[in-house]
């Protein structure tokens, strides 16, 4: 009798190929904005609502009442020290200040820190509770996404805490980069390039893992859903298409910058005195876009 073969078949190859042809092509970048501004566009008043009630929280309780920048002093400073800069590159130079600040602890307390913190991630459950039933064609209504959309509150923090720690290598290639670039270690072209690219590849570490843990954070959100189960469930969305997943995820924040550059270089240069202001309007309202076109992505993953 002839023996049979206890060679394993090796079908991996053709598996992955499977997988990849059992996922549809993701539309484009643009397509996902179109799509995530109409539901914005559709649902307007509740999100402009969940929108200032962030802006006012956040005055109260982060910022004060009296935390505007002086803007107008700082750009009078630029003209006088810097000869020959043009009104653009001052214009970009308190862009550029207006984001660092908005980035630094160091003006803030730590109470100020804890209140922004819960601040985030009370909003942030409240809009992923509209964006979910804005897709269901459900009646919205404000008090209903801070009532209800509150549930998944402790497996919503684990979720951001792995994302927390999926940010290391991202911080340390940061850390060290600023360490050299400011004490003048590397010193040759040659030195500051090998630099900057252990910093990306870094940098390009901290985001393969998140592609798929931030859609975890939606994930985590259904009825009876477990952190570790959202995680599984991620990895399964991305899986043999994680690169085309975060080319859409990077679209975001370089649209984000694009069109704050549009709104406030002008907004700076002709009415100075209000653009901290502004800037932290948007800022917030900044929130409400991100979570709708992520979410816009994981609509499509689903799909």
């Amino acid at each position: 009798m002839p023996r049979k073969s206890s060679k394993p078949k090796r079908g991996s190859k053709k598996t992955a190929a499977k997988v990849v042809a059992r996922h549809p092509k993701l539309p484009s970048a643009v397509i996902i904005l179109k799509n995530c501004l109409n539901i914005i566009k559709k649902n307007w008043k509740t999100f402009t609502v969940i929108a200032l009630v962030y802006a006012l929280l956040y005055i109260v309780f982060v910022r004060g009442i009296s935390g505007g920048l002086n803007l107008s002093g700082i750009r009078s400073t630029l003209d006088h020290n810097t000869t020959g800069a043009t009104t653009l590159s001052t214009g970009l130079s308190l862009f550029v200040y207006l984001i660092g600040n908005s980035t630094s602890s160091q003006n803030s307390s730590v109470n100020a820190g804890i209140y922004q913190t819960i601040l985030l991630i009370i909003m942030s459950l409240a809009v992923i509770w509209t964006l979910r039933q804005a897709y269901k064609n459900s009646k919205l209504r404000v008090r209903d996404a801070f009532y209800r959309g509150m549930y998944p509150l402790i497996p919503f923090i684990m979720i951001l805490i792995i994302i927390g720690l999926e940010l290391i290598p991202l911080l340390i290639g940061g850390s060290l980069y600023s360490e050299v670039m400011t004490n003048g270690i590397a010193v040759g072209a040659l030195e500051k390039s090998l630099w900057a690219l252990q910093f990306i590849a870094l940098a390009i570490v901290s985001l393969y893992m998140m592609t798929s843990t931030l859609f975890a954070l939606y994930i985590v959100t259904l009825p009876d859903m477990t952190p570790l189960k959202a995680i599984r469930s991620a990895r399964e969305l991305v899986r043999g298409r994680r690169w085309e997943v975060m080319r859409k995820i990077l679209f975001m924040p370089l649209f984000v910058i694009l069109v704050a550059l549009v709104i406030m270089i002008p907004v700076i240069l002709l009415i100075t005195a209000a653009a901290s202001w502004i800037f932290l309007v948007l800022s917030l309202m900044c929130l409400v876009f991100i979570h709708s076109y992520l979410y816009g992505v994981y609509r499509e993953l689903l799909e």
